[in-house]
């Protein structure tokens, strides 16, 4: 499962720097966003990528099970230590 951030980001060939201006955050939001360090997409940023023609709520969602494989490959870790 990828991350819907870094998948944006790759699609457009945009930096972060790039994503961070069009979205209205800081580079380290953006960062921790595409690293999964957030357990949601800010609403602010869902309005406006919402404003380029993503969906909010499909995008949250795909966010949400970025970050529940992420979860499930470090438990996987753990377990076999």
């Amino acid at each position: 499962m990828k991350n819907p951030i870094k998948k944006l980001k790759e699609e457009k060939h945009l930096t972060n720097r790039d994503l961070a201006i069009l979205l209205g955050q800081s580079v380290g939001n953006i960062s921790h966003l595409i690293l999964g360090n957030y357990t949601k997409i800010p609403p602010a940023t869902l309005k406006v990528m919402e404003k380029y023609g993503y969906d909010p709520d499909a995008m949250q969602k795909e966010y949400k099970q970025f970050r529940n494989s992420q979860r499930k490959l470090i438990e996987q870790k753990v377990a076999a230590i």
